[in-house]
């Protein structure tokens, strides 16, 4: 019998890519860890940061619908002279740093659930008697560490499914085989998740951590908080969404991506409050992954260790494989690298596009020479040929080093996390203002109303606010209270200056669609026989 997916349902469905994508080992690690070190106090972050997801990854597919072109695409129309080609190749650089930090961050996750189904299971002891000094620290290495100390002979082992990770990650990227492996890795984490709502329904949770919807950074805590805000709203998936929506239509969308926010944030939140329950640690006792194993293992038994670790692993690879196809996805929209246009050369454009160029005076032979985009037909052959396999070759191998060289692995998925929340404004400021620019909507559609910029302003502004306070506290002061508090004014002038250049974008608007709409009548005119 032929089971039959209603087309609302199917729709939404295919937008939970986004979700498979955001819960990867960062949102595992990070999300713990937050309920680990301080409870239920940064469950705000996770409600923040999936509404903030859900607005700018509606904004970007909304971007895609009307105007034909993606995010990408449509940074690379509004950078076509020289001087603004720079600012493009800024853009992409960003990109490239905050997906290659995201993918070191899938494969340390990847190896650390390797290590747990490698190594046995380590009771925890008693934290409560470790008293932080240098010899009980020495004496209890093997434990509270935040890597697993192994033997040679396992050691080996790792490090060969480490190595192995390159050609079978490539060899699954180049057969094109990525969505069943996905779809497949995907169930094993919804194993991992059954088993964390079985813990959690086992233990109960306290009505304590209601108080961690209240915002509130606590003392130590502004760089997590940036990482579960990056963990959460990850602007990989920003990109993707925009690529995403070439086939749909906004009401789909918006079910779609209210689906997807909505899963990531539960999903999230439920990791959170299972990592509430690692017993409580003094300070010289680094979190580890492991710590969430045993309470899993204490709660559902020895399966629940199982579950996890290949839970785990299955997001690790999942990610481990989307990540570098949104790279590349990103990086051949930003310079006119894709197959579609290195088959057939443009050559000129038509209807609202026409207009639009007509309205940007410029050619789109002088489009295709301006710096930043490979106008040569044989240069994009080459990136089709052998390019684009080079570049995911040093992506990945060069994402393999940190958890070859067995740094911690907490560190590591932090450092992605933060790396990708210091990203966050740029690509949202990129994103609300292409969503402005007369320009980029070619004439197709006015630029989004005042009310769905009230929406994004705010969420940029939270981002901005957060990658602030870390920035303050890391080089300018130590002390977080002085950081959060001198962060109000920069958020506040960096805001302001991406609201003058909405108004600039906005005010040149009706001249905009005036010219715009005399082209268009210009060209219909000279191309009817009738009327000429």
């Amino acid at each position: 019998m032929k089971v039959t997916v209603p087309p609302a349902l199917s729709d939404a469905l295919m937008w939970t890519v986004l979700t498979a994508s955001t819960i990867g080992p960062g949102t595992v690690a990070m999300c713990s860890k937050a309920g680990a070190d301080f409870q239920g106090q940064l469950i705000w972050c996770v409600c923040i940061a999936a509404s903030i997801a859900w607005v700018l990854q509606e904004g970007t597919a909304r971007l895609t619908i009307t105007t034909g072109r993606t995010l990408a695409e449509s940074v690379r129309h509004r950078t076509q002279s020289r001087r603004a080609a720079s600012g493009r190749c800024i853009f992409a650089m960003l990109c490239v740093i905050g997906n290659f930090a995201y993918e070191c961050n899938n494969f340390a996750g990847t190896m650390a659930a390797v290590d747990m189904l490698m190594t046995p299971s380590t009771l925890l002891l008693n934290l409560s008697a470790v008293d932080c000094s240098p010899s009980d620290v020495n004496r209890t290495v093997g434990v509270f560490t935040s890597e697993p100390v192994s033997g040679g002979g396992v050691l080996a082992v790792r490090q060969a499914i480490n190595l192995l990770l390159l050609p079978l990650t490539m060899a699954t990227l180049a057969s094109g085989g990525t969505k069943g492996i996905s779809l497949l890795l995907s169930a094993v984490v919804g194993l991992m998740i059954v088993c964390f709502a079985t813990a959690l329904g086992s233990s109960g949770v306290h009505v304590n951590v209601l108080a961690g919807l209240v915002p509130l950074i606590p003392e130590g805590g502004s760089e997590l908080a940036l990482a579960v805000v990056g963990t959460t709203a990850i602007p990989i998936n920003l990109l993707l969404g925009s690529s995403i929506a070439r086939s749909s239509t906004v009401a789909a969308m918006r079910r779609g991506v209210g689906l997807a926010s909505s899963l990531s944030g539960f999903i999230s939140v439920l990791v959170l409050l299972v990592g509430t329950l690692v017993p409580s640690r003094p300070p010289c006792v680094a979190f580890k992954l492991e710590d969430v194993s045993h309470v899993l293992e204490a709660l559902v038994g020895p399966a629940g260790r199982v579950m996890f670790a290949m839970g785990l692993f299955g997001a690790g690879i999942s990610s481990a494989l989307t990540i570098p196809l949104g790279t590349t996805l990103a990086l051949e929209e930003l310079f006119g690298l894709r197959r579609e246009e290195a088959a057939k050369p443009v050559r000129g454009l038509a209807g609202a596009d026409a207009a639009a160029d007509a309205t940007a005076d410029v050619t789109t032979d002088a489009i295709t020479d301006r710096p930043g985009v490979l106008s040569d037909l044989s240069g994009r052959l080459r990136w089709c040929r052998w390019g684009r396999h080079v570049f995911l070759a040093t992506f990945l191998g060069l994402s393999l080093i940190p958890s070859l060289l067995q740094l911690p692995t907490i560190s590591i998925i932090m450092t992605a996390q933060i790396v990708n929340g210091l990203l966050l404004p740029c690509v949202a400021s990129a994103l609300l203002l292409c969503l402005n620019d007369a320009r980029s909507h070619m004439g197709s559609a006015r630029p989004q109303p005042a009310r769905l910029n009230a929406l994004m302003f705010p969420c940029v502004g939270i981002a901005l606010y957060l990658a602030s306070v870390v920035l303050l506290k890391r080089l300018v002061t130590a002390q977080a209270s002085t950081a959060m508090a001198s962060a109000v004014p920069v958020a506040a002038v960096g805001l302001v200056l991406l609201a003058s250049c909405v108004y600039v974008l906005r005010r040149d608007q009706p001249q905009m669609l005036r010219t715009v709409e005399f082209a268009t009548v210009a060209a219909a005119v000279s191309s009817s026989p009738a009327l000429a």
